[in-house]
């Protein structure tokens, strides 16, 4: 799946799909927070996002590296990052089809 369609997916979620993956999101992160393990350490500043900031359309950051970009030794000229709800989407959409 390219980022074109990660983008176009989630954009056209419907509440309930929202939802679902929000929920499955907060309740995954706020285990790694709370659960009393040594990689608590590694957790504990971790910052649970609210539905709005997890669904807010700047979690999509395009990047236009200029018309140099070969001679930079990049791949493409122009990259894309993902966050919030796009980059849990991309790694966990299998959630939605259940």
């Amino acid at each position: 799946m390219n980022t074109g369609d990660i983008i176009s997916k989630v954009n056209n979620l419907d509440q309930y799909q929202k939802y679902t993956l929000y929920m499955d999101y907060f309740i995954n992160h706020t285990a790694l927070k709370y659960t009393k393990t040594e990689s608590k350490y590694l957790h504990r500043d971790f910052k649970i996002l609210s539905i709005d900031e997890f669904f807010n359309r700047n979690n999509v950051k395009i990047i236009d590296i200029g018309e140099e970009w070969e001679k930079q030794g990049h791949t493409v000229r122009v990259r894309t990052i993902l966050n919030g709800a796009y980059e849990y989407f991309r790694v966990f959409h299998v959630i939605l089809k259940n």
